[in-house]
Parts: structure tokens; C-alpha cells; sequence
């Protein structure tokens, strides 16, 4: 294979992963609609026990025992209790972000911070300085955070406060599962595995309120939540991680606020102001900008 075809296969590999983010950031950004449309009363903890559980036994089901046991080797623990430990707080804070503040603020905020915190601990981990697209992206997030969306409030500071904590523990996981790439199916398996776990640590807590989720109503949020909105675009998120770095593939989820926005405005109706749009288009360049700038990053590595 001559150089500038092995350029091409990792732009066409680029583009790929790409694609397979982008696909997995339009079915996230129907959770928190979803999540408002169950029974009413239903806490955080149990919708994420409920997504991860259902997600990571309709990807278990698909790869077979045979892959799953290829995540349980030891070199592999450390990045599956990693990722375990990344989903159960991501899930818990997302969807409180989702109940205090609302779809468009929740998904805006997480999927804005998640690449930025993914930047920085790589950068930390190679002892490199962070990119001036990074800075960057930090200036127009922060003023595009400043500009966001309903009046501030106690209900929505502690609503954009979760957001924000979803976004870090998403980064932390995206990061765990960039470190367990391997033979072929490994990383899904250890995410079949992380889904699973995490159902399992948030059981005692989400135990209580199961019973919302019998009536038909219930059973179809639960059913589309983990199926829909989490084993298929988990999936599709890691075989785009197999093309991507980490802050690259947070970077292409800018599509998921997009569409977050378009579902809280048209399904919900929530409100959005001048400085919304304003503070939403700041972060919305902010993410182009490090999706770009990671291809750019791609192609001077090549040269």
C-alpha cells in the first residue's frame, strides 16, 4: 500500500466513524423526550437502571457469550469498571439534568462539555498543551453557557449543574472505551458489560419505582429507552470510536443537541429565547470547530 493510500483509508476511516457518531447522537437525543413522556414520577435512578439494563442485554444477546467473555480478561477490568462506573453517573445525572432543567438545556450542556473534558485529559495523560482549537472551543462553550436558555433559577442551576456532570462522566467513559480497542468485538463486549454493571449498581436504588414501568404506557418508554436510544447507538458509538480519537468522536455529538432542540421545541414546547439561540449557536460552532479541527490534526499527522 503506497502513503497516500494509507492517507486515504484513515480519512475514509475518519468519515466512518463520523457517520457512526452521528447516527448514535440523533438516537440519544430522543431519550430525554422519551424519559417526559413515561408514567409520571418515575426518578432518574430508575430510568438509567432501566436503559442500561435493557440496553446491555439486547447487546449481549447480539455478540453472544462466546465475545462477552473476551471483555473479563484482566488486561481489560480496569477499563470496564472504568466505563461501568462513567455510565451509572452519566445516566443518574443526565436524566435529574433532564427533570430540573428540561430536554434542550440537559442535552446542550452534557454533549458541550463532554469534549472539552476528553481534550483535557488526553492532553494531560500524553503531557502536551492543549490545542488552540481547545481554547477556543472552551471561550465560545463558557459564553454560549452564559447565554443559554430560562432565567436562572434554583431549579435550573441545580438542572445545568447535573448537565454538566453527565458531560464529564461521558467523557470519562468515551475515554475508557478508547482504551479497550482490541480483537474484533472486544470493545463492544466491554460495553455490553459496562451497561450491564451499571443496571446491576443502581438496582437497590431504581428497585422501587419498577412497577411504573408495567402499564403499556411504561413498558414502551422502557422498551424504546433501551433498546432504541441505548443498545443500538451505544453500539454505533463504539465501532465510530474505532476511527476516532476521544474528543473527535465527542465533538461529532454535536448533531445530538441539534436535534434535542428540535424535539424539545416541536414534541414539548419548551421556550427559547434570543439569547438561547445565540448562547445554543456559540456552542454548536464551539463543536464544529473541534470536529474540524480534529480531521485537520488527522491529515498534519499524515503529512
Amino acid at each position: 500500500m503506497s502513503e497516500d493510500e494509507g492517507v486515504m483509508r484513515r480519512i475514509q476511516g475518519f468519515n466512518r466513524g463520523y457517520g457512526l457518531v452521528a447516527l448514535a447522537a440523533l438516537l440519544w437525543s430522543t431519550a430525554g423526550v422519551a424519559s417526559l413522556l413515561a408514567p409520571a414520577g418515575i426518578p432518574p435512578a430508575s430510568f438509567a437502571d432501566v436503559r442500561l439494563g435493557i440496553g446491555g442485554w439486547g447487546l449481549a444477546l447480539v455478540l453472544g457469550p462466546a465475545r462477552l467473555r473476551q471483555a473479563l480478561v484482566p488486561e481489560k477490568r480496569r477499563s470496564l469498571l472504568a466505563a461501568s462506573g462513567a455510565l451509572v453517573f452519566f445516566q443518574w445525572s443526565f436524566f435529574a439534568a433532564v427533570a430540573h432543567a428540561g430536554v434542550i438545556i440537559a442535552t446542550v450542556v452534557s454533549t458541550a462539555v463532554a469534549p472539552l473534558i476528553a481534550e483535557f485529559l488526553a492532553a494531560i495523560q500524553a503531557r502536551v498543551r492543549l490545542s488552540y482549537p481547545w481554547w477556543a472551543a472552551l471561550v465560545a462553550i463558557v459564553l454560549g453557557l452564559a447565554l443559554v436558555g430560562t432565567p436562572a433559577g434554583p431549579t435550573f442551576t441545580q438542572g445545568a449543574l447535573w448537565a454538566l456532570a453527565s458531560g464529564a462522566f461521558y467523557a470519562i467513559f468515551t475515554r475508557a472505551m478508547s482504551m479497550s480497542q482490541g480483537t474484533q468485538n472486544e470493545d463492544l463486549a466491554v460495553t455490553a458489560w459496562a451497561l450491564l454493571i451499571g443496571a446491576l449498581v443502581l438496582m437497590p436504588v431504581a428497585a422501587r419505582h419498577w412497577e411504573a414501568f408495567l402499564s403499556a404506557r411504561g413498558l414502551a418508554v422502557a422498551v424504546y429507552l433501551g433498546l432504541v436510544t441505548t443498545a443500538l447507538p451505544y453500539g454505533a458509538y463504539v465501532l465510530g470510536l474505532r476511527h476516532l480519537r476521544p474528543a473527535s468522536a465527542l465533538a461529532v455529538l454535536w448533531a445530538q443537541p441539534l436535534a434535542g432542540i428540535i424535539w424539545g421545541v416541536l414534541l414539548l414546547h419548551e421556550a427559547l429565547g434570543w439569547r438561547a439561540l445565540c448562547g445554543i449557536s456559540c456552542i454548536a460552532l464551539a463543536m464544529v470547530g473541534l470536529t474540524v479541527g480534529g480531521k485537520a490534526r488527522l491529515r498534519s499527522l499524515e503529512d
